[in-house]
């Protein structure tokens, strides 16, 4: 009885001890959290007339791994065997980041390059911990070949740690020229106000906005502008875009799904501003609508996928199906150039199937959108596989911890879109983002 009474006790004791140490964690964080506040001096600091950038809000991410944390306290020493593993441990003590200061992304329009800036405790420190050849005083080579470059600055004035990735060959000299004279000349008091402010009111993990990117401007679009939101169990996608003349896409036809694979892309193209690399294995037909439907079955010929980098043959490592809307079901004007798809009429989808994988599926109409996409994991994890390479893929798979990834672009108004995903997890009581490292 007596021992019984005893266990009792401690039972009351561990509890009580481990609610102060809470208590204790949560004062400190707040405590903290009010008595340093942000100078936002990396946002500050990006060039004026930057269009392309990103922020990171790390007391965000930090406060979102705390809560798992303090739910699962034993997942602290997986999290902390990684990163003895990888000896990642003092250089994070080392380098001292300030966390509560947000970590910026951009693209420099003087130095053509993409930038990323570190709020740090003691630049002096911390820039003798990163391992290359000293160029200057503040200024370190990590990686330099003919086809790209990474450097290490060091702005002592203010504490910060740049680190500049850069394509092709670079002129050191010139390089380190232009950071000294834009990020010890620049004037922060007062710097762009409006990229603070709408890092201020935007609660996400990370905020971005591309506005001058050849890649969007090819396809009819500019001021792409959103947030990627991680939680514990899904991560969600969300951005708008400008939309002009030469959009390839519409939203005057209902987008289709099936059940045909594990993933698949429904789009309402434009015809006049399709990409020639879509319909590249087709002789364009006049009749052709726009409406695309490709579906995967499954990845075949793994080995040999892993070693190539060809991206034009990659289709043949897909067992697919593709239905293409067309406006006369009585002609039949498709030729296709590879002999491996077989086409044929689809009346319900009032088009032609092609597929190199005959199989037995459901069309389903879905409403006026531009795009859809999904890959839904846990089914590609369920299929059956001969291949040998593929027992290692799905280990990889699994490792993961995804179950789908869905995607929907619709219009928002007449001048824009607006994209929403979400990824969501198949072990909702491991972290999504932590799970491949820490498992």
């Amino acid at each position: 009885m007596g021992s019984i009474v005893n266990m009792n006790k401690k039972k009351k004791f561990y509890i009580a001890l481990v609610a102060i140490i809470i208590g204790i964690v949560i004062f400190s964080v707040v405590f903290v959290s009010r008595a340093n506040k942000p100078s936002y001096l990396n946002i500050k600091s990006i060039p004026e007339n930057t269009s392309n950038y990103l922020l990171i809000h790390n007391d965000l991410i930090v406060e979102g791994f705390s809560s798992y944390f303090l739910q699962h306290p034993l997942e602290l020493t997986k999290f902390y065997k990684f990163f003895k593993k990888f000896k990642l441990i003092n250089s994070s003590v080392d380098y001292g980041v300030i966390l509560n200061e947000p970590t910026v992304i951009y693209l420099d329009n003087n130095t053509q390059s993409l930038n990323g800036i570190v709020k740090v405790k003691d630049s002096d420190y911390s820039i003798g911990k990163v391992n290359g050849n000293l160029i200057k005083e503040g200024f370190k080579e990590i990686v330099s070949n003919k086809t790209y470059s990474t450097f290490v600055f060091n702005n002592k004035k203010y504490n910060q740690l740049y680190i500049i990735f850069k394509y092709g060959e670079v002129n050191k000299d010139s390089l380190y020229f232009q950071l000294k004279e834009i990020s010890l000349n620049a004037d922060t008091t007062n710097a762009n106000k409006e990229i603070v402010e709408y890092y201020q009111e935007n609660k996400k993990s990370i905020l971005y906005q591309f506005q001058n990117l050849e890649i969007l401007n090819s396809v009819g679009t500019s001021n792409l502008k959103g947030a990627i939101d991680l939680k514990s169990n899904k991560i969600d996608f969300l951005g708008t875009g400008n939309i002009d003349e030469n959009f390839i896409f519409k939203n005057d036809d209902q987008l289709n799904s099936t059940n045909y694979g594990w993933a698949e892309f429904s789009g309402n193209f434009n015809p006049n501003q399709i990409p020639k690399t879509i319909l590249k294995q087709i002789t364009r037909d006049g009749n052709l609508d726009g409406r695309i439907v490709l579906s995967i079955h499954q990845i075949k010929n793994i080995a040999k996928l892993l070693s190539k980098r060809d991206i034009n043959t990659f289709y043949k490592h897909l067992d697919v199906n593709i239905l293409l809307g067309h406006q006369k079901l009585d002609s039949v004007a498709l030729e296709i150039e590879n002999s491996e798809f077989n086409y044929s009429l689809n009346n319900e989808f009032k088009g032609f199937s092609m597929t190199n994988y005959r199989k037995d599926y459901l069309l389903k109409d879905e409403k006026n959108n531009f795009f859809q996409f999904f890959i839904d994991f846990e089914k590609m994890i369920a299929q059956n596989h001969d291949e040998w390479a593929w027992k290692g893929f799905m280990t990889i798979l699994k490792k993961m911890n995804f179950k789908k990834l869905d995607f929907i672009c619709s219009k928002k108004n007449k001048t824009e879109f607006e994209i929403k995903g979400r990824l969501t997890s198949l072990d909702s009581s491991k972290n999504i983002v932590l799970n491949p490292f820490i498992y």
